[in-house]
């Protein structure tokens, strides 16, 4: 079947019930009876300007129908000659609202390309490597100052091979019944070499609670 008014073929059963062109919308027997009103001549003369002519403007607010050509209003949903759906221009806020949505987009797409990388599994950073390689071989605690501060020993091993230093420590004191009373961390600001073992005696771990009798350390972090 052919659409009367703008000629788009197609299958009869995709131009529904009742007969409408799904190409331009024109309800196919008033297309057909605007068709057949209209001579060969008087119809080419309505859509092709004379040669040399300027084409003849629409007024008070009359455009052409997409379809048919006819001129109907601005504001008609469809054509009143041929049933055609009239095309809608797009708004001005849609037209901002996509500008607005376009700028966020290329913003969006210029800060994922700023983030740094983060290293592959099986790749860590010097700081994670040396982190790892870095462990708390052995320690000791005692109370002094009549039993208010802890002094502890601290043998820390560096199996990497960059020198650490600035390691801070923290240990986590517990009371007769195993329950967590106190904790302390503090920084030995010192360098452990590559591959060597360096053990700090003596060490200022701060005020403790006086009904700890058992402690916990660890080694939290290193720099390099």
């Amino acid at each position: 079947m052919q659409c009367p008014s703008c000629n788009y073929e197609a299958p009869t059963a995709s131009f529904g019930d009742p007969l409408r062109c799904p190409e331009c919308g024109a309800f196919y027997e008033k297309a057909l009876e605007l068709k057949l009103k209209r001579s060969p001549s008087s119809a080419q003369d309505s859509v092709t300007p004379s040669k040399g002519a300027a084409p003849t403007p629409y007024t008070n607010g009359l455009i052409p129908c997409r379809s048919c050509r006819a001129a109907i209003s601005k504001k008609a949903a469809s054509c009143p000659h041929c049933g055609a759906v009239a095309k809608k221009k797009t708004s001005v806020l849609t037209w901002i609202f996509a500008v607005i949505a376009g700028l966020w987009l290329i913003g969006y797409i210029s800060n994922l390309s700023s983030v740094p990388t983060t290293t592959s599994a099986g790749s860590a950073s010097p700081l994670q490597a040396a982190q790892a390689a870095t462990t708390l071989e052995d320690f000791s605690w005692s109370k002094s100052a009549g039993g208010s501060l802890m002094k502890a020993d601290f043998t820390i091993r560096n199996g990497g091979n960059r020198a650490i230093k600035d390691i801070e420590i923290v240990c986590e004191h517990q009371g007769p019944s195993g329950t967590k009373i106190d904790s302390n961390t503090r920084t030995i600001y010192e360098i452990v070499p590559a591959g060597t073992t360096r053990t700090f005696t003596n060490f200022d771990m701060g005020f403790i609670h006086s009904q700890a009798v058992s402690s916990s350390c660890r080694i939290k972090k290193i720099s390099i």
